[in-house]
């Protein structure tokens, strides 16, 4: 009986896992009511990405790139203004489970450029 049990979580580990996928490139727009969003996905050495559309829902959380490994909570508002700043889009990671997407990382990419002050 135990061994059944084990053997079960285990599947269900896996297959959680196996569902589970990372989507990185340039987010090129969210639809008006907020409930997709549509990301370029690029493979190394092809100079045309894949257009994806990923469904948002309201556990869908927002994180703005600070740096490196650094983020701050963001907002769907948020994405949606750096968006119309940006000519092309927005760097940016989405995790995606079973179709929706459960975070989306935007921003970060090139450093700003430190501006000289006369001391």
């Amino acid at each position: 009986m135990l061994k059944k049990f084990a053997c079960a979580m285990a599947v269900a580990l896996i297959g959680s896992i196996a569902l589970a996928d990372t989507l990185r490139g340039v987010i090129t727009g969210v639809s008006e009511d907020g409930k997709t969003l549509s990301i370029t996905v690029r493979v190394k050495g092809e100079k045309k990405g894949e257009k994806k559309t990923v469904t948002l829902n309201d556990k869908t959380t927002y994180s703005k790139a600070k740096g490196k490994d650094d983020k701050e909570k963001s907002s769907l508002s948020d994405l949606k203004a750096a968006l119309e700043k940006a000519k092309r889009g927005v760097a940016g990671k989405v995790e995606v489970t079973g179709g929706n997407a459960t975070e989306v990382i935007f921003g970060g990419g090139r450093r700003m450029r430190m501006k000289k002050t006369d001391e």
